[in-house]
Parts: structure tokens; sequence; C-alpha cells
């Protein structure tokens, strides 16, 4: 069970990305994707971990794609189908099948040969 203090904290936070424009949000995630760019660590990098936007965060979409493009493999979280609280990190492709998980956000459909380890 999340503390009531945790849900408030989400809550606000949903409500002040709420208050941000479409434009806003897509100007931020080419900033994102600007400054992943300029990481040096990524030159020795195979493998990063991102997440899917959902409830108007920033879109790592860019990210990603420019990730790919660099011949980095990106790894995405999923709700672990039996450990309550525990995240899996699924491999993630142009292809990847998408499923909405018990709280409505989209994550790769589990298969175990996508886990990251």
């Amino acid at each position: 069970m999340i503390s009531s203090s945790r849900q408030q904290i989400r809550q606000q936070m949903r409500d002040m990305r709420n208050t941000l424009s479409s434009s806003f949000i897509d100007q931020a995630s080419l900033h994102l994707k600007a400054h992943i760019a300029q990481l040096t660590e990524l030159k020795s990098v195979k493998k990063v971990a991102l997440y899917l936007a959902n409830d108007g965060e920033l879109n790592p979409m860019p990210s990603i794609e420019w990730l790919w493009q660099q011949g980095i493999d990106v790894y995405i979280p999923v709700l672990h189908p039996f450990s309550k609280g525990q995240l899996l990190f699924l491999h993630f492709t142009a292809s990847t099948e998408l499923v909405s998980n018990k709280y409505g956000i989209s994550e790769p459909r589990l298969d175990v040969q996508n886990i990251c380890l």
C-alpha cells in the first residue's frame, strides 16, 4: 500500500504536469534528447533504461529513437508479474508490442527473452 503522503506527492506532481502545454512538453522532450546526446558517458554504454510517457510526462521517444540510431539498446520498466512492488526491465524496440498494466500505463508485453540481465 502506498502511504498517503506519497499519494499526495504523486497527485501534486500530476496536477503540476497537467498545467503544462503540449508544445512545452514537446520542446522539453527535444531538450532532453539534446542533453542525452551530449553525455560523454554514452560512448561506452550498450544499454539504457528509460520509460514510456504517461499522464503528461516528458516524452522520451525522441531520446529513445536517438539511442537506437547510436546502436544502444533501450529497456523499459514493467511491473513484475508476481513480486509486488518490483520492476523488470524489458528490451524495447520499434516493433515491441505494448500492453496496459494494472494502472493503465503502457509497457512492453512480458517476454522472458527480453528481460535485461
